[in-house]
C-alpha cells in the first residue's frame, strides 16, 4: 500500500534562498520536458527520454542528473492530450482580468508564481539510502531533510511534524526510517517540496509493508456460524487437537425490522 504524508520544513534564510533558486531550475525543467514529451509523442518517437534527458542537460547543467530524472517523471504524471497551465488555469485567468490590480493583484500573482516554480521532486531508490537528493536524517535526535543543491553541496532543513494521533502513519513512516537506519537496510521514498505562502512544505511517498497473513491451527480456532437459524450467531471455539473449549450463542432478534441504518448502529 503506497502512502503520502504530509510535513512542513524550517530553515535559515540563506538556506531557503538557495533552496527556492533550485525549485525554480527544477519547475523549468519539467515544464520544458512536458512540452518535449507533446512533441515527441506527435512523432510517435519510440525513446522520449533519453532525448527528453539529453536535452534538459544542455540547458540545465548544473542541475544534478538525479533531480533531471526526477523532472522527467513528473512531467509524464500530466496528461498530454490536455492543455496544462502551470501554475494552475484559474490563477492565470484571475491575473488576466485587466480589472485586477494593486495588492490584489500582487497577492495572486505571487501565488501564481509559486505554483508555476516552486516544486523540487526527488524520486527515491533503495540503493541511495532511500533517496539520493532528498534524504531524511536524525541530527541529535531531530528529524531533518538533507537536499542536495548542487555538486556535494547540501543544506538541512528541519521537518516539522507530529502524529496527529496513535494511527497516524507517521509513526509507522518514522518506525521504518529508525529500522533502516540501524540496519542499513533501505527502502525507497520520494519527497516533493512546495512553496506555498512563503512557507516550503513537503509529502513522503513510500510503500508501506502489509503484514503477511497466515492462518494456523497452532493455537485452535473459533468458527462462526451467520446463518445459524433461528437467527442467532453461533460461535464455538476448539482447541489444536480439535476439541471443543467453548460455545456461545447471540440473538439477533432485535434487529429484526430496523432500517439497514438502525442495524449498522446496533453493530
Amino acid at each position: 500500500m503506497f502512502v503520502s504524508l504530509q510535513f512542513k520544513l524550517e530553515l535559515r534564510k540563506e538556506a531557503k534562498e538557495k533552496l527556492i533558486k533550485l525549485m525554480r531550475k527544477q519547475s523549468s525543467a519539467i515544464r520544458v520536458a512536458y512540452n518535449m514529451l507533446k512533441e515527441l509523442e506527435k512523432e510517435e518517437t519510440k525513446n522520449p527520454h533519453a532525448q527528453i534527458y539529453q536535452r534538459l542537460r544542455q540547458l540545465f547543467p548544473d542541475l544534478p542528473t538525479k533531480y533531471i530524472d526526477s523532472a522527467i517523471y513528473k512531467a509524464r504524471r500530466y496528461p498530454t492530450d490536455k492543455p496544462v497551465v502551470f501554475g494552475g488555469k484559474r490563477l492565470f485567468e484571475k491575473l488576466c482580468k485587466n480589472h485586477l490590480t494593486g495588492k490584489a493583484r500582487e497577492v495572486l500573482k505571487k501565488q501564481w508564481k509559486e505554483l508555476r516554480q516552486g516544486t523540487l521532486i526527488s524520486i527515491g531508490s533503495k540503493s541511495d539510502r532511500g533517496n539520493r537528493l532528498t534524504r531524511f536524517e536524525d541530527l541529535n535526535g531531530q528529524l531533518y531533510l538533507r537536499i542536495t543543491i548542487g555538486n556535494r553541496e547540501f543544506i538541512y532543513a528541519k521537518v516539522l511534524r507530529e502524529p496527529s494521533n496513535s494511527k497516524d502513519k507517521w509513526l509507522a513512516f518514522m518506525a521504518m526510517l529508525l529500522e533502516s537506519w540501524q540496519t542499513q537496510s533501505y527502502f525507497p521514498y520520494t519527497v516533493e517540496l512546495k512553496l506555498k505562502n512563503g512557507e516550503v512544505y513537503g509529502s513522503v511517498s513510500f510503500e508501506l509493508p502489509t503484514p503477511e497473513v497466515r492462518y494456523t491451527k497452532e493455537k485452535g480456532v473459533i468458527a462462526i456460524d451467520t446463518n445459524a437459524s433461528p437467527i442467532h450467531l453461533a460461535i464455538a471455539e476448539v482447541s489444536k487437537t480439535g476439541e471443543l473449549l467453548s460455545y456461545q450463542t447471540i440473538n439477533l432478534h432485535h434487529l429484526l425490522g430496523l432500517s439497514q441504518n438502525s442495524k449498522d448502529h446496533q453493530e
